[in-house]
Parts: structure tokens; sequence; C-alpha cells
């Protein structure tokens, strides 16, 4: 489940303002002051404060990586996507009782790498570290 645009908008500025949050983190987004490390700095500053608060409390920090893809399967205009290994056709055309010949090769969609960093502790949340989309275009 996603969250849009306007939802976001209704958490930075209240919901009574969530128009007003809406068009603000618009304008950000499209903003050519702006960059992606500006998020990076910001989720590793809160990271390095959340993993020595963890340390201080004894308990032991877990790092996870998430190596994923994200299938656009029917978005083929979109701009950036390449092509990944369609999990979904995987698990859908495996053999089945009565059909001898699924297919020979991998199916391929549209979509991106990804890749993030996740950090938690035994009885606590998770927090992201890092995220990082791409394409082998």
């Amino acid at each position: 489940m996603g969250l849009l645009l306007s939802e976001l908008g209704g958490y930075i500025c209240g919901f009574s303002h969530a128009p007003a949050g809406t068009k603000r983190i618009s304008n950000l987004l499209r903003s050519k002051k702006w960059t992606s490390t500006i998020i990076d700095n910001f989720l590793f500053s809160q990271t390095r404060k959340r993993l020595e608060s963890l340390v201080k409390q004894g308990k032991r920090p877990l790092m996870l990586w998430d190596d994923s893809r994200l299938e656009k399967a029917e978005s083929w205009f979109l701009e950036g996507l390449c092509s990944v290994e369609s999990s979904k056709a995987k698990r859908l055309t495996r053999i089945k009782k009565g059909y001898y010949s699924p297919p020979n090769k991998r199916i391929c969609v549209p979509g991106y790498h990804w890749t993030s960093t996740l950090l938690s502790a035994l009885g606590e949340s998770v927090s992201v570290c890092q995220m990082s989309w791409w394409t082998t275009r």
C-alpha cells in the first residue's frame, strides 16, 4: 500500500491544511535546488542517533538489507524502467498437474531494482537507513 502525495501533505501541515502541505511537497520535489542527497544525509544522521541510543540501552542493533525488484508490468511508457525478472510470473508458471511444458526462459517485465537497509533491534520498530532505486538502462 502506497502513500499518496495528498496524504503526506496532511501529515506535514495537519489534515485541515492538507492541500497546502501537498503543494509544499510538490514544489519541493520539482525544485532544481533539491537533490536526493539531502534525504540520504537526513536518514543517515537519524540512523546514527538511533544506533547510539540502542547501544546505550544495551540492545543489539540489527541491520537488515533488502534487495528487491519493483515490477510495473502494465507500465510500458514510464521513464527509466528496465527489464526485471518477474517473481509473480515465476510463481504463476510453476509446473501444475497436467501441464507439461512450462516456459523455459525467464519472464521479464518493466520495473526498477530496489535496495534498502533498515535498522531495528529485538522488540523495537524498524527504521529506514538508506533506500535506492535504479535501472540498468
